[in-house]
């Protein structure tokens, strides 16, 4: 694809007056269906890192890098939403949290109030495009770490909070998707966290291959492998993991996973309809993409 394929038109400047353009994910809350998983044995080992993102210059650049929103990638914001840096057990301004296990002084504190004035969602998304174009078979990674419980409020029939996914673009006609993403709700009957991979192009909700819960007060990583394909012969695969293991929770083979035409693009988000803290933060830090 062009370079200037890369260039971005969306909807405006975010409100902190900062260089970035808005972009609703356009994610839209679907009734959970209990379809049954795709499950391969293998997939390929990872091969070299293509970027990574380690926030230690402090802040969000390592995620507009080589060329800005043009080129590489970058934070998109809608609402009440925005991202600021953290240093490790030394914030007064974000939760006290240690240094992830990948280690650093900084990382990134994503903070989201839902709803916001007259707008039902709020979002902070960081965004990369540049490798999904060059690269349609890719690994992704990213730690979190989430200081509390969260409570998901409002409408359940519409809430949802979205921290990990891919849209897919085409530039005519101009479409811009969200294709499949992680999302997190509490378990039914308490207010443990869990994750629910969700395909937003046909509303399904693929039930889980493992049981584990969104660990509070501690890192943890998704790690996805995406082939990106716009006919249905791509692949999903999820794994959350920590220090000492890794889970696969899904692996869904034979799906589209990007528009005709189109192109993917991978981003990192804290995103939703509402939580029962406002604002709602999480923090990010070592993401990073690798070939298989």
């Amino acid at each position: 694809m062009a370079v200037g394929h890369y260039a971005r038109c969306d909807e405006g400047v975010n409100m902190t007056g900062r260089s970035r353009l808005l972009l609703m994910i356009g994610a839209t809350a679907i009734a959970c269906m209990t379809t049954p998983s795709r499950h391969a044995t293998t997939v390929g080992a990872q091969g070299v890192v293509l970027w990574s993102a380690d926030h230690e210059e402090p802040g969000e650049t390592d995620w507009y890098f080589p060329g800005g929103v043009n080129f590489g990638g970058g934070e998109f914001d809608s609402g009440c939403a925005g991202t600021t840096f953290t240093v490790y057990d030394d914030d007064p301004n974000t939760p006290n949290i240690p240094a992830p296990p990948g280690g650093g002084a900084f990382g990134l504190d994503l903070r989201m109030t839902a709803p916001c004035g007259t707008e039902i969602a709020s979002g902070t998304r960081l965004f990369r495009w540049k490798e999904p174009i060059e690269h349609p078979d890719l690994y992704y990674k990213v730690w979190y770490y989430f200081p509390q419980t969260y409570t998901l409020i409002g409408n359940p029939a519409s809430w949802f909070w979205n921290i990990f996914g891919w849209k897919s673009k085409t530039p005519n006609p101009p479409r811009n998707e969200t294709f499949w993403h992680v999302n997190v709700y509490n378990r039914p009957g308490d207010t443990r966290m869990f994750l629910q991979l969700r395909d937003a192009q046909t509303g399904e909700a693929p039930p889980a291959l493992a049981q584990i819960d969104v660990p509070v007060n501690r890192w943890f990583y998704l790690e996805a492998y995406y082939e990106s394909r716009e006919t249905t012969t791509g692949r999903v695969t999820i794994w959350q993991g920590d220090e000492e293991s890794r889970t696969l929770l899904w692996d869904m083979t034979g799906v589209q996973t990007r528009l005709a035409g189109g192109w993917t693009e991978w981003y990192v988000s804290n995103y939703g309809t509402g939580l029962d803290t406002q604002p709602a933060h999480i923090a990010i830090d070592n993401a990073e993409i690798r070939l298989p």
